[in-house]
């Protein structure tokens, strides 16, 4: 029950029916930490990059993604609360954040991870595309929670449109088979 493989949605049941604690990879040194109540978000990382960062960032891509989807006259609620934790890229190769036990052949190439069951999102350190990062996780996670086809359906094209105006580069970040 990971993230998004290939082009596939995720299964609805691979969705968490009740939250558990945020994940923290109990390998990684957490240097700082911030909690956003009206989000309902806390944020932990590794490196350089602030928390703060990370909630402004989230709460951008939270706006553009909502707009997204007003624009095509549809909504998704993301569960609450969310953990976000920016990690280095080595971390989305480490079988210990995988529930399978076992990382993807494309594990270099993820941007993001999420793990249904604690409701966490890991995310690349890549202050130059955090936007494009987090974007990618916030429509995962709508997709994967929200139970709303069409929703899944623009899982790639929201991405894209964070890539093209100034969130990043464009790079796969989806993980594992859910389920």
């Amino acid at each position: 029950a990971g993230a998004r493989a290939g082009g596939g949605p995720p299964r609805a049941d691979a969705a968490a029916t009740s939250p558990a604690r945020g994940f923290v990879p109990p390998f990684l040194t957490i240097a700082r930490s911030e909690a956003d109540q009206a989000q309902q978000l806390t944020v932990h990382v590794v490196g350089d990059t602030q928390p703060s960062e990370v909630i402004s960032a989230w709460r951008q891509v939270r706006g553009r993604f909502d707009a997204y989807l007003a624009e095509r006259q549809l909504a998704a609620a993301l569960p609450a609360p969310l953990t976000v934790v920016v990690v280095p890229r080595a971390t989305l190769c480490d079988v210990r954040i995988f529930e399978s036990g076992e990382a993807p052949a494309d594990c270099a190439t993820l941007t993001y991870y999420y793990r249904p069951a604690e409701q966490t999102l890991l995310v690349v350190e890549d202050r130059a595309r955090l936007l494009a990062h987090l974007g990618g996780g916030v429509a995962f996670i709508a997709c994967l929670h929200g139970g709303v086809a069409a929703v899944c359906d623009l899982l790639d094209g929201f991405e894209k449109q964070l890539g093209e105006s100034g969130g990043g580069e464009r790079k796969p970040g989806h993980a594992g088979e859910p389920g």
